[in-house]
């Protein structure tokens, strides 16, 4: 989170604390931990991992019980799934609300095996997600139905606002995505696709926000397909600046693949804030996209990788100005009547109570 975002969070009253966290250094790391299992014996029997989980994972764990225990804490809602089940795995047996996000469920699962939270599943906890992928996703992984809960991830709609682009007129057409630079984001279909739609004669400008590894792969990408003028790589904004290049846009897209890591968009939360404020969006369908707009209603749903649906898509929106207007007005109506973030904590708060 960013320093604005955690002075909102203190400015709510809401108390934050932090038991602290093991050192990036590889040697100051196992200092910490042996240092750790001097002061708790107890916890010298997890120097080998337990299960699926590594030895500073346990011990992670570990820590957090003590933390909670000491501060007498009755009831916790953790966010990522591997988290859980560290937990349950060390014996924390208190009343647990699970946020599962996706690295979770898909990534480390890739890695580690589909077995790894079965004890976390015979726990009696509450387990929610963000679409409905998500929730084949846990069944498969061994959830029983009656555990998992769909709460869509709602946005603040007094910070994105309807734009109404009716009486704008410009002669460029202006694209904007907004994610990670890296695989699973597909930003490199998207590049290919504006260039074949810059050969069919339309100017268009594709402004791309987010910061991440595959930056330089993108950049050399750019020149080679000589789109300098065409494609910008933003790098990582303020949430006020993503604001106002939704607001200056035309269209959003974000043509995202399942990477080799198994990692996916698991719902699509830049989708539901640019549909937000007016725009219509192309998407791949993967994941729990599909649930984040309505293809054919909000925007254009394409296969994954496919570069040439993808310019078809941009180039449909580039000459038809009434069609990108119907779309955007739709999606609006539809993120203020599904993705409403009171909507969001009213059905985390009737879930808390349960």
């Amino acid at each position: 989170m960013t320093s604005d975002e955690l002075d909102a969070i203190d400015n709510l009253g809401v108390q934050r604390n932090y038991w602290g966290a093991w050192s990036s250094n590889r040697f100051k790391r196992l200092i910490q931990m042996v240092g750790y299992m001097l002061f708790t014996p107890a916890t010298i029997r997890y120097w080998n991992g337990q299960g699926p989980w590594a030895r500073s994972e346990m011990l992670e764990a570990r820590r957090m019980c003590d933390y909670l225990k000491s501060n007498e804490v009755k009831k916790i809602h953790v966010h990522f799934g591997h988290t859980a089940a560290f937990l349950a795995a060390i014996g924390w047996d208190k009343p647990t609300v699970v946020t599962w996000h996706g690295y979770d469920a898909n990534m480390l699962t890739t890695s580690r095996g589909d077995a790894i939270y079965r004890e976390l599943f015979e726990r009696d906890w509450k387990h929610t997600v963000g679409s409905s992928f998500m929730q084949r996703r846990l069944i498969e992984l061994g959830a029983r139905k009656e555990q998992v809960f769909k709460i869509p991830m709602g946005i603040d709609l007094s910070c994105f606002q309807f734009v109404d682009r009716s009486s704008r007129v410009q002669n460029t057409i202006k694209l904007v995505s907004i994610g990670r630079l890296d695989e699973m984001k597909g930003h490199s279909y998207l590049i290919d696709a504006v260039c074949e739609v810059k050969n069919l004669g339309i100017d268009l400008k594709l402004n791309i926000i987010g910061e991440g590894p595959a930056r330089k792969e993108l950049e050399s990408q750019i020149q080679k397909k000589g789109l300098e003028e065409n494609v910008a790589l933003l790098g990582s904004r303020p949430p006020s600046y993503v604001r106002d290049e939704l607001a200056a846009s035309d269209i959003f897209a974000l043509t995202g693949v399942v990477a080799l890591s198994g990692r996916v968009e698991t719902q699509g939360v830049a989708f539901i804030e640019a549909q937000a404020t007016g725009l219509p969006v192309i998407g791949s369908d993967v994941g729990g996209v599909s649930e984040s707009m309505l293809p054919d209603t909000t925007g254009i749903l394409v296969k994954p990788k496919d570069v040439s649906a993808i310019a078809e898509a941009i180039a449909t929106y580039a000459d038809n100005r009434e069609l990108r207007l119907a779309h955007g007005r739709a999606g609006s109506d539809f993120v203020r009547d599904r993705f409403n973030i009171d909507t969001m904590l009213e059905s985390f708060e009737k879930l808390y109570q349960s």
